[in-house]
Order: C-alpha cells, then sequence, then structure tokens
C-alpha cells in the first residue's frame, strides 16, 4: 500500500513539473484556441500577436483591431498594430451609477474620451481624418457601473 501512495506522489510531482515547466507552450495554445475563454494570446509587451476573433471585452489600451461583422459591435478581429487596422483603443474605464444620474452616460463617456481622443488627434498627420467613437458593455461582475471603450477611427465614421 505504502509503495502505491509513494508512486502516485511522484507521479503527481513529475505532472506537476511538466505543467510548470510547459507554461510557455501552454499559455499560447490556451489563448489560441479558446480565445473567448483566456482572450487573445499578447506578448510579453502586451500587445496582441496574431490576429484573433474575440469579444469586445478583451479590447485593452492601445489595441489594434477591425469589426468583422461591421453592424456587430461585440465582436472584434484584434490585430497586431503593424498590420492593417481601422481602429485603435485610446483609453477605457467605467461610469458609475452617481456619473450616469449626473452627467448621463453618453455625457459622461464622451467627457471621458475626449481628452485621450484629443491628444491622439495630435499625433496623427494634420490631412488625415479622424474620428473615435466608444463602445459600452455591463461589467461581468454585475455592479450597476458600465464599462466604456474609446477607441479612435482612422477615417471618419459614417
Amino acid at each position: 500500500m505504502r509503495r502505491s501512495q509513494t508512486v502516485v506522489a511522484l507521479a503527481g510531482a513529475a505532472l506537476a513539473l511538466v505543467a510548470l515547466s510547459g507554461c510557455s507552450t501552454l499559455q499560447p495554445f490556451l489563448h489560441r484556441t479558446f480565445p473567448e475563454q483566456f482572450g487573445p494570446y499578447r506578448g510579453d509587451d502586451g500587445q496582441v500577436v496574431a490576429e484573433t476573433e474575440a469579444s469586445v471585452r478583451y479590447l485593452e489600451l492601445n489595441d489594434c483591431f477591425d469589426f468583422p461583422d461591421e453592424p456587430d459591435e461585440s465582436r472584434v478581429s484584434l490585430k497586431p498594430c503593424s498590420e492593417g487596422h481601422a481602429f485603435r483603443v485610446i483609453a477605457t474605464g467605467s461610469v458609475g451609477l452617481q456619473q450616469q444620474q449626473t452627467l448621463g452616460l453618453q455625457a459622461a463617456i464622451t467627457q471621458a474620451c475626449e481628452g485621450p481622443f484629443n491628444a491622439w488627434a495630435a499625433t496623427m498627420p494634420a490631412d488625415q481624418r479622424k474620428d473615435y467613437k466608444f463602445l459600452v458593455r455591463e461589467p461581468e461582475d454585475g455592479s450597476q457601473a458600465k464599462i466604456y471603450t474609446c477607441i479612435a477611427a482612422l477615417q471618419k465614421l459614417g
């Protein structure tokens, strides 16, 4: 009986070592295979490594992306910024219930996005058309705050 417990313990320890040493290969596999559960795979700099279609909840500051199905803004095609893209995340945040009631949701988010958009626009060529919009979603914790993502468009939005 004691020998089988030792064998099981050693096998468990060996599996743990293999799992820990394989993290560098396991992480990319999980992110590329299951982007809905784990989000897109990101490099050490935090940027998306390869084009990945995923939910907007995985958008982070400075992400570059397109909308794969234009009227549906719940999904994005995240891309490395070195590849062609139409949109870039310029700010993220949340608007609490008090701000929503005081300013209104749209006004509060517009106010929050205005500064980051102006800073982004100042870095772009003067002859390039610029515009921005924001995406709003419910938080995953069920609170009454709203999560917003300010996105800059490299062309005028219709």
